[in-house]
């Protein structure tokens, strides 16, 4: 190789990644922005949590994938394996995203390790409740007022946890309103939440923060709560 031809494959070679470099610092969000996008976030999350707490407004809210709202939303499980929204009922704000309690499921102390728990369907299941992190970067904007759909405030969000395509059981509703047939086939699943944390819940004790009826906070093995 001559070094005409070297130098030429350099000069390519530079182009390519100042072309690379200009488009990382074009679509990286200015610092200002992120921290304004999160004060704007918070603000309206404590303002739609001072209606439920006070004015007795319910605490459900829709989440929904705003990379398939204008394809699938408001379907759910009709006539494509595809899920545009979720509900779960607001716990607040943390310092890094919004608290939304996902799921009621039942534990039981994991026989390999006490200080862990596992999955049980056991009538005498310890009910946790598992409360999941939506991270203030992944939320896009919020409907405090709901849309002709629905009356509970929506969080339009980036689903951004993504799993591998699994093989496995769907249900379909060919028909708006119609019965749910099984299917089986590959579905794509994503989630809204970056992580998750298990609380067992407490009905006899007064409220903690947040307004909360549970305390004590559990390491769950097996639970998988991934959405289509």
């Amino acid at each position: 190789m001559d070094i005409a031809t070297l130098f030429t494959i350099i000069g390519a070679v530079a182009s390519v990644l100042a072309v690379i470099i200009a488009i990382l610092i074009a679509t990286r969000i200015p610092d200002k922005d992120v921290l304004s996008h999160r004060q704007h976030i918070r603000k309206m999350v404590k303002e739609l949590y001072f209606q439920m707490k006070h004015n007795g407004r319910n605490h459900m809210v829709r989440i929904i994938d705003i990379d398939r709202f204008d394809k699938y939303y408001p379907e759910v499980f009709n006539k494509h394996c595809v899920q545009s929204y979720l509900k779960g009922e607001l716990d607040g704000t943390d310092i890094k995203g919004i608290n939304i309690v996902n799921g009621l499921i039942g534990v039981k102390p994991s026989s390999k390790n006490p200080s862990r728990f596992v999955l049980s369907h056991d009538s005498d299941a310890i009910k946790t409740v598992r409360i999941g992190l939506i991270p203030y970067s992944w939320i896009i904007d919020i409907d405090i007022d709901g849309d002709e759909c629905e009356s509970s405030a929506i969080f339009y969000c980036k689903f951004k946890k993504h799993y591998p395509i699994a093989l496995r059981h769907y249900y379909l509703s060919p028909e708006p309103g119609g019965k749910m047939q099984k299917q089986f086939g590959f579905v794509r699943r994503q989630s809204p939440y970056q992580s998750n944390k298990y609380y067992i819940q407490n009905e006899t004790s007064d409220t903690v923060s947040n307004g909360s009826v549970y305390s004590n906070e559990i390491s769950v093995d097996g639970d998988n709560p991934v959405y289509p």
